[in-house]
């Protein structure tokens, strides 16, 4: 598995998208769905998710209001081997998220996959080889979605640039940063 990570993640944190058409990011709580469509699906890519439960699990505490204190993460990290990507992914709905929280969330998911990389042995170099892609996902109940919605929208200044995507269903090709770079 890319970067060894299933010896420091439990299954129930990992997802394989290896061979799939359509990839589906799902926000449990909230109950929505984005359908990330592949043409070509022959590259593998795996998935790192629920980094909110395995904080809650193993590392951090309830305080004495019952409430978690941890840091801040990511929905989804999408790690594509063959083409060297890493997509930080954060899924939203409606406009819940200011531009700074959600850079927030995307930062953390960085610095959490660096954390698993620590664990698993592998050195921070690594990642070097790979492109970085911050991504935010936002469902809008009701809305249909259309051509000029699922155009990205760039988001942020400097180096806390993230594309966000309006609609449910978005192409993998879109994703990389690339296909963004002509996007304002």
């Amino acid at each position: 598995m890319i970067f060894d990570l299933e010896l420091c993640l439990k299954p129930e944190y990992l997802l394989d998208f290896s061979g799939k058409n359509t990839i589906f990011l799902r926000e449990e709580k909230a109950e929505y769905e984005f359908a990330i469509k592949r043409i070509k699906n022959n590259s593998k890519i795996i998935g790192i998710y629920n980094l909110e439960n395995l904080k809650h699990k193993y590392l951090y505490q309830k305080t004495s209001s019952n409430q978690y204190k941890n840091p801040k993460d990511c929905d989804y990290i999408l790690i594509n081997e063959e083409s060297k990507d890493i997509y930080f992914i954060e899924l939203k709905k409606n406009k819940i998220g200011s531009v700074e929280s959600i850079n927030e969330q995307l930062s953390a998911g960085e610095i959490w996959l660096e954390h698993i990389l620590f664990c698993a042995e592998r050195d921070k170099k690594e990642l070097e080889a790979f492109d970085k892609h911050r991504i935010c996902l936002r469902y809008t109940e009701g809305s249909r979605t259309t051509k000029s919605r699922n155009l990205p929208r760039k988001q942020g200044t400097g180096d806390k640039i993230y594309y966000e995507f309006r609609g449910r269903d978005i192409l993998y090709s879109k994703l990389k940063v690339q296909a963004l770079n002509n996007i304002s």
